[in-house]
């Protein structure tokens, strides 16, 4: 029996998070729903305020995307 090793396929999530921990201080970025929905955003954005970081977030205007500024 001759059994071959099969390389596995490293697939990378984006990491919302992270993403949002990248964001640069005052400078608003826009992220569209089809890469992360609005919903998990907010949640990032609130559990990410608990760990000292603090964004502004806002739909108003825009379609399928949400603009968030990264305050601190």
């Amino acid at each position: 029996m001759n059994q071959e090793a099969i390389k596995a396929k490293i697939i990378s999530k984006p990491s919302l998070a992270e993403t949002l921990r990248s964001l640069t201080i005052g400078k608003p970025s826009t992220i569209k729903s089809n890469q992360f929905k609005t919903n998990s955003v907010r949640n990032t954005i609130s559990r990410l305020k608990k760990k000292g970081f603090d964004f502004d977030a806002t739909e108003e205007g825009l379609v399928d995307e949400i603009r968030v500024t990264r305050l601190k």
